[in-house]
């Protein structure tokens, strides 16, 4: 139940627009589907990927371990989730809200820090740029002109170079690294070696350094979106970096928190203990959720689990 409550609760704290894709309607229509054709249990897998404890690329690999699917249904499985579910991930904004391109803009240029440091905003952020450029891929360009020109101060230390010291701008961090690195792609291994090795960098404090990486990831995400989106699932496309928890400005990030390395992916956590409390709390969980959702499925389906497991012994 500690494992299940904890990812409810993660799963709880996800944007509105998001729960909505992974736990709505049209895609528990898609999930009664599947589950009746391949007699699989899918929901606690959508929960899992929407909270980042697995990868919709992970998908096939867990049915195929945890639920005992086939290699071919199991990549069946993930295929029909990706078409039908993840996939609208980038197609998808805030009910209602219009997308202004020079609101998104000024966004990228006055509130960068904010961004970076709020999950929430970040997501709709990504997702309100998402849809602009389905029909304006053009936009793409003005974002780069935004970043590469960003006023913003990361710290009060001075960038020096051969032309004497400047303000520690995103504009001239992204200079500076540039003029040591080049202009092509890099990748994280460059950026860790330029933020702990080159001088302007390498005196940084620990949470300024956090700050600068995720800003030159901004950047590159920027610059080389077509590169990357053409390699990577839509699921991970991003424009803001959302992959880790970033404490609000002003605070000491938490790298023991972010530091998903640390943490048992679903597929190699422990057998559950099976105690007879067990089914009692989740069964009074089950109250909390509507009959139907997401969550309510994934508390139905780990019940029957438990009973089965008790069941067989």
């Amino acid at each position: 139940m500690d494992y299940i409550a904890q990812c409810l609760q993660k799963f709880s704290k996800l944007p509105q627009g998001l729960k909505e894709i992974l736990g709505g309607p049209e895609a528990l229509v898609v999930v009664k589907e599947i589950e009746l054709e391949y007699g699989v249990n899918t929901s606690l897998p959508l929960i899992l990927v929407g909270i980042g404890e697995l990868k919709a690329t992970q998908v096939a690999d867990y049915l195929r371990k945890e639920e005992n699917l086939s290699e071919e249904d199991a990549l069946e499985v993930s295929r029909e989730l990706t078409r039908n579910v993840f996939s609208r991930l980038v197609a998808t904004f805030t009910p209602g809200q219009e997308i202004d391109a020079l609101s998104l803009k000024e966004t990228l240029k006055n509130d960068l820090l904010k961004l970076i440091s709020d999950k929430d905003l970040a997501e709709s952020f990504n997702l309100n740029v998402f849809y602009l450029l389905k029909n304006e891929p053009a936009f793409l360009t003005e974002l780069e002109a935004a970043i590469m020109s960003n006023p913003t101060i990361v710290s009060n230390s001075k960038i020096i170079d051969e032309k004497g010291a400047h303000q520690a701008t995103v504009a001239n961090w992204i200079r500076d690294f540039v003029a040591l690195n080049g202009s092509g792609y890099f990748d994280d291994l460059v950026l860790a070696n330029y933020i702990s090795n080159s001088k302007n960098a390498k005196s940084l404090s620990a949470a300024e350094k956090i700050l600068l990486s995720r800003i030159f990831k901004v950047y590159r995400n920027i610059s080389y979106f077509d590169e990357i989106t053409d390699k990577t699932p839509v699921r991970f496309w991003s424009i803001i970096p959302v992959d880790i928890e970033v404490e609000p400005l002003g605070r000491q990030a938490d790298v023991e928190e972010s530091d998903t390395s640390k943490k048992p992916l679903p597929l190699e956590r422990d057998e559950v203990v099976i105690q007879n409390s067990e089914a009692s709390k989740l069964q009074a969980a089950l109250k909390d959720y509507p009959v139907g959702s997401l969550e309510y499925k994934v508390i139905r389906q780990e019940l029957d689990r438990l009973r089965f497991s008790v069941s067989a012994r």
